[in-house]
């Protein structure tokens, strides 16, 4: 996650991510190590980190985490208003009866 909210921030990328101006956020996103160890990217872990800057990174998390997030919040939003969608049609229309009852229709009115 970290390293895609990393590529999120280029400028040049597709994301077109941003973060608000906060020192100790802007230093916390900073301050993980990576290196590389193959063709894959290795980032500090969270309890290195903060041995080695004695605090936390909860800024840092918390927004990189509302930025994955985002992706399955979209996808929720969506598949909501699909299902209502859905609903709303099925209650317009009504299931083909082949006796004709009109089941809204009063049962006792024509005794």
């Amino acid at each position: 996650m970290w390293w895609r909210f990393r590529e999120a921030l280029d400028p040049e990328g597709e994301h077109k991510a941003a973060i608000p101006p906060d020192r100790k956020l802007a230093a916390e996103l900073g301050a993980p190590i990576w290196r590389l160890r193959g063709n894959r990217i290795l980032i500090e872990s969270k309890d290195d980190t903060r041995r080695r800057l004695g605090s936390s990174t909860d800024r840092a998390d918390a927004l990189i985490l509302e930025w994955h997030g985002r992706e399955d919040a979209a996808y929720r939003r969506v598949r909501q208003e699909m299902r209502e969608s859905w609903q709303a049609r099925r209650r317009r229309t009504r299931p083909w009866d082949p006796y004709g009852i009109d089941e809204t229709a009063d049962p006792i009115a024509g005794f």
